[in-house]
């Protein structure tokens, strides 16, 4: 009678000492969820601990995550890390720059002179990149060129064609009218 109970008690307290630990011990398991972390040129990194490993939010939150090395302002790869108690584990962060140049058109109508010489820059407001090496081209009756003039007046419509370090290309169509220059005459 008494010992049976006592035993059923005692094995009862066991099991459930041993479940509270198996809960207690699965609360502290925090896996990493990448290697490799890939992030847009420009774009903020994310400190917060629950970006880079999976666990109970109470426990990843207490991690302390280090992307202070990473330049986000710059294509590269670079290294990381999470710490927590006793856990330390390193991650690749690669800043890739996957976005084109914007070529932001005139607000107002574009007009140019017959017979003068133009670059890209001279058909519209700003041509930006974050990477800050633009390369500009013209692109017109199928062909691409640097510089463009136009004998007659008219008008007329081309694309610009603007190309950053990473290989990523932005085109934008433009629309102007190409007038002959006025003349002056007299003296000032």
């Amino acid at each position: 009678g008494k010992n049976a109970k006592d035993s059923a008690l005692t094995a009862i307290g066991i099991i459930l000492c041993v479940l509270l630990g198996l809960f207690v011990i699965s609360l502290a398991v925090v896996f990493p969820k990448s290697r490799l972390f890939v992030v847009e040129l420009g774009d903020n990194l994310s400190a917060s601990p629950s970006d880079y490993l999976f666990g109970y939010g109470f426990i990843v939150d207490r991690a302390a995550i280090d992307v202070e090395e990473v330049n986000t302002g710059k294509v590269g790869d670079y290294r990381g890390t999470a710490r927590l108690f006793f856990y330390h584990y390193s991650f690749d962060v690669k800043v890739r720059d996957t976005t084109p140049p914007e070529i932001t058109p005139f607000t107002e109508e574009l007009y140019i002179a017959t017979g003068r010489e133009y670059a890209p820059e001279n058909f519209a407001d700003a041509i930006s990149d974050l990477s800050g090496d633009v390369q500009c081209r013209i692109i017109y009756a199928d062909g691409k060129s640097e510089k463009i003039s136009f004998p007659a007046s008219g008008h007329y419509s081309l694309s610009l064609e603007a190309e950053d370090a990473s290989g990523n290309i932005g085109t934008r169509k433009i629309s102007f009218t190409v007038d002959d220059p006025p003349v002056i005459i007299g003296a000032f």
